[in-house]
């Protein structure tokens, strides 16, 4: 067969509802920008190879029905609105420079073969029904999706200079027909390119019309606070899932990069770090991590988790009979104040925790947020901000139980020392009560769990009798401290209960007793009784209570 070259007033296809069949023919190439207009219908025939040395411009209400191999030399801009089918053929993206994909384009069958890159760009997400080829470059989604539909597979050899990078906000997606297993060719680009690929094997679950598990990633820490320190990779992949119910049950694997870790790789365990931090398996030779997973989200690899089940009470949410008001407004239409947070309160002063933590749904039985921190130290004394080692926020139940934002799992802190060198003691504060913190130094029990209940015992509080007082038979923090610091003082009825008087149903650091509104019972109930007063500057009137937290 003869190689045959078409003029461009050839390749110019306008003529309304024409069709041109290629027949015959081994190769064709067209020497300028490929153009197939409006009305138009080009067919690719099988057994032919086109190839497009510049642009191949797809007009809205255009088509290409490729049954053959097509060749692009430039990009594929195609400018219809809604998935277009290109035919079960293969294209092929075998540029010198790097090239481009727009608009909403299902191949059977693509090839990247270009060291310079290929990209997809616009508006519109990719999917590809048969084979990505991934023969030489990388192929970046940027802020679009590529989506692999239930028979599609991956061709070639992915590496570090053959793989798909989903660094933006795209993600490449795979549709599941049942349990399976598959391979995402993913890494990264950000200066140097690294292979770091995930598997996904599913064993139970159920896969509604339409299901993908989507993957991206960063090479960067983990932006939970929590992990960024000690032992941890830089490097974390986010996992969406689309209509993947029932009895989910996916084995997830991986990869990473020595250039990944920093601190000691043998001491990395998979985390799943959003919504709720949780432990999974500890790394393995091979520069693996794994998990077993009913759910996804982000993925890294850091320190295993310091487990803690601490409980503590509220003076002003103590009902007096062994448990504790839930009486803070949720979020509803109906209420134009500000309700209870759903993203973790403790951000500004005095405490600037950078925290992520947040729900969608406060769960059940919760009286409030907490801000927990562990500190190690030879002696209570020396247990000062320097100290810190672990810090989260957390949720109080109405029994005094401190829980992770499920409001179910105990406070997991991670990148805790594996063996603490001293003692741990454990820091509680609210947003209107005064800190605590633990007289002794906090052991682990036989299950591993740091374990320390303030409420049974006053002495239990560094400081006692200060900083904590008995309402109901339960020690509890003292209330009335709306400007948060170390004392009930005036600052607390002038910058707080002042300011905020008459506000109701929302969330105030006015509002001592918890109930929703700023009134009198928070002044003469709470921060009255605890707060000092004096006849004369030598002569104490009234006890005022004060927080010995160092």
């Amino acid at each position: 067969m003869k190689k045959v070259s078409l003029p461009w007033n050839f390749m110019k296809i306008g003529y309304p509802y024409m069709t041109m069949c290629l027949l015959f023919i081994s190769i064709l190439s067209a020497q300028s920008q490929t153009h197939i207009t409006n009305s138009t219908t080009v067919n690719i025939e099988s057994g032919t190879t086109f190839t497009s040395m510049e642009d191949l411009l797809l007009d809205a209400g255009g088509s290409l029905n490729n049954q053959g191999t097509m060749v692009i030399k430039g990009n594929l801009i195609n400018n219809n609105t809604s998935p277009s089918s290109l035919g079960t053929g293969t294209f092929e993206f075998a540029g010198t420079n790097a090239q481009t994909i727009s608009g909403p384009n299902v191949f059977t069958s693509l090839t990247i073969n270009n060291s310079a890159g290929v990209s997809l760009t616009g508006t519109y997400d990719n999917q590809v029904t048969g084979t990505l080829a991934l023969s030489n470059g990388l192929l970046t989604l940027d802020g679009l999706n590529l989506l692999l539909g239930p028979l599609a597979n991956i061709a070639g050899v992915p590496s570090s200079s053959k793989m798909v990078i989903p660094t933006g906000a795209g993600e490449l997606r795979k549709e599941f027909s049942g349990i399976g297993s598959f391979t995402y060719p993913v890494g990264d680009n950000s200066g140097l390119a690294e292979y770091s690929p995930v598997t996904a094997n599913f064993t139970g679950g159920t896969f509604g019309s339409g299901n993908y598990l989507g993957i991206s990633l960063k090479n960067l820490a983990d932006p939970d606070p929590n992990i960024a320190t000690g032992d941890y990779l830089n490097r974390y992949w986010t996992l969406s899932n689309n209509n993947i119910t029932g009895a989910i049950n996916c084995g997830l694997t991986f990869n990473f990069l020595d250039a990944d870790v920093n601190g000691t790789k043998a001491n990395l365990y998979c985390i799943k770090t959003s919504p709720v931090l949780e432990t999974f398996d500890g790394y393995s030779a091979g520069n693996q991590l794994t998990a077993t997973v009913n759910s996804f989200s982000r993925f890294t690899g850091a320190r295993a988790a310091l487990t803690s089940n601490v409980v503590a009470f509220l003076e002003g949410a103590n009902d007096g009979s062994g448990s504790m008001t839930t009486f803070l407004p949720l979020y509803t239409p109906e209420i134009s104040t500000d309700p209870f947070p759903l993203t973790q309160p403790y951000s500004g002063s005095p405490w600037f925790y950078d925290g992520t933590e947040y729900v969608t749904t406060v769960p059940s039985g919760v009286v409030d947020w907490l801000y927990i921190e562990l500190r190690e130290a030879d002696a209570p004394e020396n247990a000062s901000a320097a100290t810190i080692f672990g810090k989260r926020a957390a949720f109080l139940k109405s029994d005094g139980s401190i829980v992770e934002i499920d409001g179910i799992t105990p406070v997991k802190f991670y990148n805790a020392p594996v063996t603490p060198g001293n003692n741990v003691y454990v820091v509680i504060k609210h947003r209107n009560h005064l800190p605590i913190m633990s007289s002794a130094g906090v052991t682990k029990n036989v299950s591993g769990i740091y374990s320390y209940d303030f409420t049974d015992d006053g002495s239990k509080s560094y400081g006692y009798p200060d900083g904590i007082k008995l309402l109901g038979g339960k020690w509890s923090l003292v209330g009335g401290n709306g400007n948060p610091d170390s004392d009930i003082n005036t600052d607390d009825y002038t910058l707080s209960w002042d300011q905020e008087f008459g506000y109701f149903d929302g969330y105030y650091s006015g509002d001592f007793n918890m109930n929703g509104s700023v009134d009198t019972d928070d002044l003469t109930l709470i921060w009255d009784v605890n707060f000092g007063s004096f006849s004369n500057i030598y002569d104490m009137v009234k006890r005022g209570y004060h927080s010995m937290v160092p």
